[in-house]
C-alpha cells in the first residue's frame, strides 16, 4: 500500500501552528481584494491536504470555486474526506461526484475539483485562467531557485494576484 509522501497526520499536526504563524494583515488584504466578488475562484498549487482551503473557505463569505493542484492522488482524497467532514461540522450540506465536491449553506456555495498536476506544469495547461487569486502554502521551500523563477513566469503574465505562506529560505 503507498503512503503519501507527507503523512496526512503529520500535516494535520502542524496546521494550527501554521495557521497561527499567518500574516494576519496580508490575509486581510487578500480577504478585502476578495469581498464583494459573488464568486470567487481560487486555485492552490501543491495543495497538500488542503490547508489553505481548510483555513480560508469559511472565512470568505462568498461562493467559492476552488481547483486544488496536487500531485499526490493519496493527499487528494485526504482532502476531499476531510473538508467534507468540515464541511458538515459547520452545517453544510455536501455533494460529492467523481469530478468535484460542493458545499452549500444558505446562499453559499463552495465548488472544489482537484487535479493531480504538477504545479510546474499547471499554468501551461491553463489551470490558472480566469482565477482571483493563486494560492500556495509551504510549498516554494521545497523548490529549486530556477523551478520557482519558471512557476512565477506562468503567473506573472496573467496578472494574477499570488498569496503564498510559510516558506523559508536557509543560508546555513
Amino acid at each position: 500500500s503507498r503512503k503519501a509522501v507527507y503523512p496526512t497526520h503529520w500535516l494535520n499536526t502542524r496546521f494550527p501552528f501554521d495557521a497561527k504563524a499567518r500574516n494576519q494583515d496580508l490575509e486581510q488584504q487578500v480577504l478585502s481584494h476578495l469581498s464583494g466578488k459573488d464568486l470567487v475562484k481560487l486555485t492552490d498549487v501543491g495543495s497538500g491536504n488542503g490547508a489553505n482551503l481548510r483555513h480560508l473557505w469559511p472565512l470568505i463569505s462568498a461562493s467559492q470555486a476552488w481547483t486544488l493542484i496536487e500531485k499526490d492522488p493519496l493527499l487528494v482524497e485526504a482532502t476531499l474526506v476531510e473538508r467534507s467532514e468540515q464541511a458538515l461540522a459547520l452545517g453544510y450540506s455536501v455533494h460529492r461526484s467523481a469530478t468535484e465536491m460542493v458545499f452549500t449553506k444558505e446562499e453559499q456555495e463552495v465548488r472544489i475539483r482537484a487535479t493531480e498536476t504538477s504545479l510546474l506544469t499547471a499554468g501551461k495547461e491553463g489551470w490558472f485562467a480566469g482565477r482571483d487569486f493563486i494560492l500556495a502554502n509551504a510549498v516554494f521551500d521545497l523548490f529549486a531557485r530556477d523551478q520557482f523563477h519558471a512557476f512565477m513566469q506562468d503567473i506573472l503574465p496573467q496578472g494574477i494576484p499570488f498569496y503564498t505562506t510559510l516558506n523559508y529560505e536557509s543560508q546555513a
